[in-house]
């Protein structure tokens, strides 16, 4: 079995985050965590600013969760890089 690309861990996070199917433990270890990945590292910051934007963690906007979404396109379309 191989390991998970971890832009691909992060990628499906983020589609679930859209969809409010995330809970404050996964929040922790995926978002709280800081990555040596350049890449995974920039969508992780953006992520954040995402969310902050929002007037209530998980209240997030069509725009926010189209945002997470976006992201998750990205980071799949470099995942293995």
């Amino acid at each position: 079995m191989s390991p998970v690309d971890p832009r691909l861990k992060f990628a499906d996070f983020l589609v679930r985050l859209a969809a409010d199917d995330v809970c404050s433990e996964e929040w922790q270890a995926l978002v709280v965590a800081h990555y040596g990945d350049e890449v995974l590292e920039n969508v992780r910051r953006r992520c954040v600013q995402l969310a902050i934007g929002a007037s209530t963690w998980g209240d997030w906007s069509v725009s926010e969760r189209e945002g997470f979404r976006s992201l998750a396109a990205e980071l799949r379309g470099q995942a293995s890089d």
